[in-house]
């Protein structure tokens, strides 16, 4: 019969809770759902993980503990538990701002980023100017007539009260227009 020993170690709880959101995401990564995901997020879900440090976890894991009522962390119910964590980290304001660093270096398409609302309207090649229109539309209803009025009567520069100036203003800091992320030479 083959003698057991105990064997003593110490092990520091935040990094076994570091390493399982590394596991979780990395296999929800890999599930048709997780497939779907923007490059703009996988990126900014490594990076969140990479740069995370204990007094950050330590506040993901209370609001955890608190949005799920629990006593204490047991990771019994293992899926559910770390989809409640990731929920947590998404809708956090350094993962927010993470995923769009990563969009506007054009990790999840086409499309245009609106800086005051901080959302990205995907849209494909040629459409930028069509979607800036929508968005002015649905989300700039005040400006949308004198948009409307202004880009087809070239020789008028104000409409009711909005200056032409103004406009492009607005249009020029509020917008940008995101390509893939490709090389220049790619579109040649």
């Amino acid at each position: 019969m083959r003698e057991t020993k105990k064997i003593h170690f110490k092990y520091q709880p935040l990094a076994i809770v570091r390493e399982l959101m590394k596991i979780f995401i990395e296999q929800y990564l890999d599930t048709d759902e997780g497939k779907k995901e923007t490059d703009a997020r996988r990126f900014a879900n490594f990076e969140f993980l990479k740069t995370m440090i204990d007094d950050e976890l330590n506040s993901i894991l209370y609001e955890f503990v608190k949005k799920e009522c629990y006593e204490e962390i047991t990771f019994t119910d293992y899926e559910h538990d770390f989809i409640s964590i990731f929920e947590i980290v998404h809708g956090s304001q350094r993962f927010r701002d993470l995923e769009n660093d990563y969009i506007k270096k054009g990790h999840a398409g086409l499309g245009v980023f609106d800086e005051k609302t901080q959302k990205f309207y995907p849209c494909d090649l040629g459409e930028h100017w069509h979607t800036i229109r929508l968005v002015i539309k649905e989300h700039y209803s005040h400006l949308y007539e004198a948009f409307r009025k202004l880009i087809r009567v070239k020789d008028k520069n104000e409409f009711d009260g909005i200056t032409r100036k103004e406009l492009d203003e607005f249009i020029m800091s509020n917008f940008l227009l995101i390509s893939e992320s490709k090389a220049l030479v790619d579109y040649l």
